[in-house]
C-alpha cells in the first residue's frame, strides 16, 4: 500500500471520483488524509465490499475504509484496524442506531456529508444556486485545519503568508474564501447523534457571524469543500473552502 503524492488530485465525472497523480490515475489501495480507499483498475474509486486477496473490506459511501462495527443492510459487521471483516456483532439489544459507535473515520464522514447539506440548503432557502461539493477543497480545508492544530495558532495568514497562498503550498489547490471556526466534541465517543450535533453547532456559528454568512453565501462562489480536525484536548478545528471556477 502506496500513499499519494502531495499534489494529487480528486476528480468527477459523470461514472465516479478518481484520484490523479500526474498525468495518470491511482489504483489499488491509496491512504489520503489518513483514509484507506481502493481504486479499480479503470480508476474509479470503489464502495461497498470488496474481494482482496481472499479478505473481504467495506467501503463507506464517500470512500472510506471501514475499520470498526459499521450497521450495513440491517445487520452489524465488524472490522479489524486493518480493515479485515471479522464477521457479524450479535446484539440483541434496542439501541437506537443514532447511538451505535462509529470510527473516527465514519464519524467525519457523518460531518462533513452533513456541513455540505446544511450549507446548500441554506443557499437553497435563500435563492443562492447550490455549490458543487469538491473533494479537493474537502482535502484542503482538512490539511487547514490540521496546520491550525499542528502549529498551535487560530488565524487564515500564517507566517506572513495570505491564507490562500498558505492553502496552495499544503493542497496546491486555489481558493478565493475560507472560514475557519473552533468548537469542541460534547460526547468521549464518536456517534451519529454527536456528529449531526457537531456539524450543527460548526455551521451555526458561521450563519451567525456576518463575514462567514456572506461567504457561504456568496453568490460568486461555485464550489465548497469542507474539512475538520480533533485535537488532542478534545477542541474541533475546522475549516471551510470555496472558489470561483
Amino acid at each position: 500500500m502506496n500513499c499519494t503524492t502531495a499534489y494529487a488530485q480528486w476528480r468527477k465525472d459523470n461514472t465516479g471520483w478518481w484520484y490523479s497523480e500526474g498525468n495518470s490515475w491511482s489504483t489499488g489501495w491509496r491512504l489520503i488524509n489518513n483514509n484507506w480507499y481502493f481504486f479499480e483498475s479503470n480508476g474509479y474509486m470503489k464502495t461497498g465490499w470488496l474481494l482482496d486477496n481472499g479478505i473481504w473490506y467495506y467501503l463507506h459511501s464517500s470512500g472510506e475504509m471501514a475499520s470498526d462495527t459499521v450497521l450495513i443492510d440491517g445487520k452489524y459487521s465488524t472490522f479489524d484496524s486493518s480493515g479485515k471483516w471479522t464477521g457479524y456483532l450479535n446484539t440483541t439489544n434496542n439501541t437506537s442506531s443514532s447511538n451505535t459507535l462509529l470510527s473516527k473515520a465514519e464519524f467525519s464522514s457523518i460531518v462533513c456529508d452533513k456541513m455540505h447539506e446544511l450549507v446548500n440548503n441554506h443557499r437553497k432557502s435563500n435563492g443562492i444556486k447550490e455549490l458543487n461539493i469538491d473533494k479537493n477543497l474537502d482535502q484542503s480545508a482538512y490539511l487547514k485545519s490540521k496546520h491550525l492544530i499542528d502549529n498551535n495558532y487560530f488565524a487564515h495568514n500564517y507566517s506572513g503568508q495570505s491564507f490562500s497562498d498558505l492553502v496552495y503550498s499544503l493542497s496546491g489547490q486555489k481558493i478565493n474564501g475560507e472560514n475557519i471556526a473552533q468548537n469542541y466534541l460534547t460526547e468521549s465517543s464518536y456517534t451519529r447523534s454527536s456528529a449531526q450535533d457537531l456539524a450543527n453547532r460548526l455551521f451555526n456559528s458561521w450563519k451567525e457571524s456576518s463575514g462567514h454568512n456572506q461567504n457561504m453565501l456568496r453568490e460568486s462562489f461555485s464550489s465548497f469543500g469542507f474539512g475538520f480536525e480533533i485535537a488532542s484536548n478534545g477542541y474541533v478545528y475546522a475549516t471551510q473552502h470555496f472558489r470561483i471556477n
